[in-house]
């Protein structure tokens, strides 16, 4: 016989823990009830589970029995060790990458001329704030414990000073508006152990970290997917010139090139509020044209545009190139790496090519990101 659970939560509260004999979990997660008198949006639930041994199964009560969360060690040790494929139960269950609430703006025109990002829209882009208040780089949340940013935002820090030194902003798209929930230590910091090779070149321009505490996944805060093809391969759900694929880059970076820190945020590098500009991806000819005398690696592409004007700059770096697959679910194509300043002409930015970065990735966090 299949003992049923059945209990329900009509406040946010402690976590509670149930028992069940069956496989499957079914949640009926209410977003509107006829008490609101308005229309209320709620974030939505997080749910973990551990399988046990047939000894402690539930009984009908469901309630009975040993309780395997809190007999033995731990599942997954949260210390210094690395993450390995163990980790796998311990993950929130039912969500999907790539996927916002709120569709980005189609806009394709600070960033530099960009406009500010639509609420939810973007809800993987993270930033990396040195403490008390200065947010020097981006980042992109990869899975539930770790993001992805760039291997320049952690170069020349020891460890030990980013963890002590600085927190990852989680689901929040004005810095200013950040509470104690939206704020996440650095537990591990892995770095590409071919990065800048050859010296000066910034190739393998790519570091994760993995934070302290499991990211809610709801509206404000979820994955992005990681591809499995070129950002060249169609198909493309915007095109621009040339029949470039559109993609979009957000963060907090300077509006302009060689903007002060004083015209910036009181946080962000240059906006509290988070941008976001089209861009288009060159075609690895035309990057190499424009980039004449720059070594241009196959970890490696351009985005921009032929005469300017707009582009990520500095205090983008590490955040996301981001591409819709054509179905609406977004893709990490791209990690802001490096340019010749801001928004010139014929000098596009270079952006780190995550595709090629999948199975490093894969290897370092122990199980595979969400793909599409």
């Amino acid at each position: 016989m299949v003992a049923a659970v059945v209990q329900k939560y009509f406040v946010v509260g402690v976590p509670r823990t149930m028992k069940s004999s069956t496989r499957t979990v079914v949640v009926d997660f209410c977003t509107h009830t006829f008490a609101d008198k308005e229309p209320t949006s709620r974030k939505g639930f997080e749910i973990f589970y551990k399988a046990a041994e047939p000894a402690t199964l539930v009984t009908t009560d469901g309630l009975s029995g040993p309780d395997p969360f809190n007999s033995g060690k731990e599942a997954v040790d949260y210390g210094t060790t690395p993450a390995t494929a163990t980790d796998h139960h311990d993950k929130p269950v039912g969500y999907s990458c790539g996927r916002p609430q709120s569709p980005p703006s189609n806009n394709p025109n600070r960033i530099v001329n960009g406009n500010f990002a639509r609420a939810n829209s973007w809800p993987w882009i993270c930033a990396l704030v040195q403490m008390p208040s200065l947010q020097f780089c981006g980042c992109t949340v990869i899975d539930e414990r770790w993001v992805i940013t760039a291997g320049h935002c952690v170069d020349g820090s020891t460890d030990h000073q980013i963890k002590d030194n600085v927190q990852v902003f989680i689901g929040v798209e004005n810095l200013k508006m950040a509470t104690r929930a939206h704020k996440y230590h650095i537990l591990q910091v892995v770095r590409h152990e071919n990065y800048n090779d050859p010296v000066g070149s910034t190739s393998n321009d790519i570091a994760l970290l993995r934070i302290d505490r499991h990211i809610p996944i709801s509206n404000d805060s979820m994955p992005a997917c990681l591809p499995t093809k070129s950002v060249h391969d169609p198909p493309y759900a915007q095109k621009g010139a040339k029949g470039r694929r559109l993609c979009y880059v957000a963060g907090w970076g300077r509006l302009y090139d060689g903007q002060s820190a004083a015209d910036g945020g009181s946080i962000g590098a240059g906006s509290d509020h988070l941008q976001q500009v089209a861009i288009e991806v060159m075609s690895d000819s035309d990057c190499k044209t424009y980039m004449a005398g720059y070594l241009i690696t196959d970890k490696m592409f351009c985005g921009g545009y032929d005469r300017g004007k707009y582009d990520s700059c500095q205090g983008d770096s590490g955040g996301p190139m981001m591409c819709d697959d054509g179905s609406g679910r977004w893709l990490l194509y791209g990690v802001v790496s490096w340019g010749l300043g801001c928004a010139q002409a014929k000098a596009p930015g270079i952006y780190t090519n995550v595709a090629l970065m999948r199975d490093w990735i894969h290897s370092k966090i122990g199980h595979h990101p969400r793909r599409p």
